[in-house]
């Protein structure tokens, strides 16, 4: 099984024509171990001792699939751990997401970021957010003269961003997964994922659908937690006073070689550290001073370029 055969073949179910192969394990035989995805219907089809079984729910080999599944649950676990916690995190009413974003560290921050990012975006593009959330980043974006989309896998998440849409015929969110965007190729001025690539099982394999939806000459706009030896006093503080709960993925945090290498350096990217102060410190003082102390801290850590809590990357696709 390859690519190439994959191309020809259609979803069983749904009869779509443009189903994704993800190799788990492959030898001089070809692919041992996968698994076929149609992104139409969401379905995943094994590949089990290299056989594809390319069927329809009442004709499958279930035992097989147990078998299968089994064995790879850890693969599957992570984005379905992901996606219940997500939905619980929604739902919970002793930690708000909206009093997480609104702490002055947050607001700060985003106000910082996003600002910056703001200056360059051009009239009637269109702007992708993925893992969007109850649309937190997203809004920063609303009152320009754009069209935005995002997607989260969090049905619960999704329902709070489209309430909070109502009224803005810009917006429009829907639920769907970040490991394989529902996404035509080259569709898309800019793509912004904000604290999201830490959250996933395999985030190399986002960058690719990244670099797949964006139009040449378009740009990606991230956020993630650095790779940094300074991180030890947040998560030290952090154990003390958990500020918030998360569930990372497989990568809790990324480095600057990281997205380097995922990018191949075929692309056009600046990448940049900031937050030297912890948010324990930050979320005592109101946003004003949050801002300017953020933004002292920054000027003073140009010195230490890769000490900050924070990884900002900008990327332009080539």
């Amino acid at each position: 099984m390859n690519k190439d055969v994959v191309s020809i073949l259609l979803c069983p179910s749904c009869r779509a024509n443009k189903l994704k192969l993800e190799v788990f394990d492959k030898d001089s035989y070809g692919v041992k171990e996968g698994v076929v995805k149609c992104p139409r219907c969401t379905r995943t089809y094994p590949i089990f001792d290299y056989i594809l079984e390319l069927l329809p729910d009442d004709l499958a080999y279930w035992e097989d699939r147990k078998i299968f599944y089994k064995r790879h649950k850890k693969r599957f676990k992570l984005e379905k751990e992901q996606q219940q916690y997500f939905d619980w995190y929604a739902k919970n009413s002793t930690q708000s997401y909206s009093d997480y974003a609104g702490s002055s560290f947050w607001r700060a921050t985003d106000e910082l970021i996003i600002g910056k990012w703001r200056k360059g975006i051009r009239k009637d593009s269109w702007l992708l957010d993925v893992g969007c959330a109850q649309g937190r980043s997203a809004f920063q974006f609303a009152d320009l003269p754009i069209s935005i989309v995002g997607f989260d896998i969090s049905k619960n998440m999704i329902v709070e961003a489209i309430k909070r849409s109502r009224g803005r015929a810009n917006m429009y969110f829907f639920v769907g997964d970040a490991t394989s965007f529902p996404i035509k190729s080259e569709s898309f001025d800019y793509v912004l994922l904000y604290g999201v690539l830490h959250h996933l099982p395999d985030p190399r394999k986002t960058v690719k659908e990244i670099i797949r939806v964006l139009k040449p000459g378009g740009t990606y706009f991230g956020l993630e937690n650095n790779k940094t030896p300074v991180r030890i006093f947040f998560d030290f503080l952090q154990k003390l006073h958990p500020l918030w709960y998360e569930r990372a993925g497989s990568m809790p945090l990324i480095g600057k070689r990281d997205i380097k290498g995922w990018f191949n350096g075929q692309h056009k990217i600046s990448v940049s550290t900031h937050t030297f102060l912890p948010p324990h410190i930050v979320n005592l003082f109101s946003v004003e001073v949050a801002k300017r102390m953020l933004s002292k801290t920054d000027v003073i850590a140009k010195f230490m370029p890769d000490a900050g809590g924070l990884i900002n990357i900008v990327m332009e696709r080539m």
